[in-house]
């Protein structure tokens, strides 16, 4: 016996019709087309309400009790998402789901009109799916639309989808990344551009921790499973060529500034060739014009004096403070200033082999080849999960000698590549278990397409 749910299409108009739901609204006037907000779950800027359609599909659909179930905003929209996939009602006809400013879809309704009306009409009713409303067949043709965070695993080589097997390996063979930067025009666009942190008065953003990190979940069943493979493919093929531009990688930053522990500032979306980040604002000093300026805070809240000083004691010595820039496929940093600068790949480093950040001269700090080299490494159960994020330590010998935890320093900074953590939460999406735990680690399912294409991506 069929799950007791209603009809996904007439359930769905009804929804728009009703006004309820911000930015769910019809795109033309023979209400056949409709935009949906599809807000990534790593924006810092989510809200309740971007979840609120998912959430009323997984309620109408009895997968979500209020009182009883514990929400989960990721688990929602990969359900309506997959519900949407099933259907051949409709076809995405715009994805702007990586916008900035407006993040969104725009969907077609596949069906005549005489159809829609008598859709329409059963919305009065409390209609209810049928067994054979999972398996679409008749009805006007509507290829499944191109859409993210799809399942590359077993099914990639059913015979629905022979003629994919090769389009990843082919996308990233097609890669040349040669040593050259962005244009200098390019660069000029950013000068003397600023941002601020949480304490920056004025009319800058305040930026809070994020609370909501999207985790790639697997299907729960293959009923639940997106269509594979073309839609994966395209999903990895579009960060691929954002990631490179011109045979240069590009990649946005998030950064985090903590002290002793506590976030006291972060940078949800950083910008652009490099960026600097500095206590006093030096407008004028050579070699750094074209870098985003980020502020770090000063210790007015500090309530303990002894920490208070020694911190404003390291940010008077900063000077120029902390550089990082991509050049080619490489991550560089360079301290400007007197206080010495430490880093490491983890804030959980034990290995008590400290790393210092080159004063006026850049050191590598990552490069893509490594990442590639990480995250196949990881799907072949080799390794765990790569390990991208960068964190820096101002003024103080890190790893601690002593073993003390990252909370105990007086200055710590994290930035992370953003372009890294999309692609390896792709490849999770391909079969990883989103759980993570001191005795878990990750594992992808039989991926081979997803192994090659790791294989053609290795540099030396």
């Amino acid at each position: 016996m069929s799950s007791q749910k209603p009809l996904l299409l007439p359930w769905l108009i009804k929804q728009i019709d009703s006004g309820l739901y911000p930015g769910l609204e019809w795109t033309n006037k023979d209400h056949s087309e409709f935009r949906i907000p599809w807000k990534h779950g790593l924006r810092q800027d989510l809200l309740p309400d971007d979840s609120l359609i998912f959430k009323a599909w997984a309620i109408a659909s009895g997968r979500y009790k209020e009182k009883t179930d514990s929400p989960d905003p990721t688990v929602w929209k990969r359900n309506f998402r997959c519900a949407l996939n099933r259907k051949t009602h409709f076809k995405v006809v715009k994805d702007l789901s990586n916008d900035s400013v407006d993040p969104h879809k725009v969907y077609h309704i596949c069906q005549s009109e005489e159809s829609r009306q008598s859709s329409q009409e059963s919305c009065k009713d409390e209609l209810q799916e049928s067994p054979q409303d999972d398996f679409p067949g008749a009805g006007v043709a509507c290829f499944p639309p191109a859409s993210e965070n799809l399942t590359l695993g077993h099914d990639f080589f059913s015979n629905d989808f022979k003629g994919y097997e090769g389009i990843l390996e082919h996308n990233l063979e097609e890669m040349s990344i040669s040593n050259h930067m962005l244009s200098e025009t390019e660069s000029l666009m950013l000068n003397n551009e600023k941002y601020t942190g949480t304490f920056q008065f004025g009319n800058s953003t305040t930026f809070l921790p994020s609370e909501c990190h999207e985790a790639y979940n697997i299907p729960e069943s293959a009923t639940e499973a997106p269509d594979p493979g073309l839609q994966q493919t395209q999903e990895f093929r579009q960060e691929v060529d954002r990631t490179f531009i011109n045979e240069q990688m590009v990649t946005d930053f998030r950064v985090s500034i903590y002290f002793r522990g506590v976030l006291v500032a972060q940078f949800p979306t950083v910008r652009g060739l490099g960026f600097q980040l500095l206590f006093d604002e030096m407008p004028n000093a050579p070699g750094t014009e074209n870098f985003i300026r980020l502020q770090i805070p000063g210790t007015e809240n500090i309530s303990d004096t002894q920490q208070s000083r020694y911190t404003e004691r390291i940010l008077r010595k900063l000077g120029q403070g902390l550089a990082v820039k991509v050049q080619d496929k490489s991550i560089l940093a360079s301290r400007l200033g007197d206080s010495h600068i430490f880093w490491s790949l983890s804030k959980f480093d034990s290995s008590c082999h400290p790393q210092e950040v080159s004063k006026h001269e850049y050191t590598e700090v990552y490069n893509f080849g490594r990442f590639v080299r990480e995250l196949h490494d990881f799907i072949e159960s080799r390794g765990g999960s790569p390990q991208y994020s960068l964190w820096f330590c101002l003024g103080e010998v890190w790893p601690d000698p002593n073993k003390r935890p990252w909370e105990k320093k007086l200055i710590m900074i994290e930035v992370i590549p953003i372009c890294f953590e999309i692609l390896k939460n792709i490849a999770v999406a391909g079969g990883a278990s989103s759980l993570q735990g001191e005795n878990i680690e990750l594992q992808l399912s039989d991926n081979p397409s997803l192994r090659s294409l790791l294989e053609s991506m290795e540099t030396n």
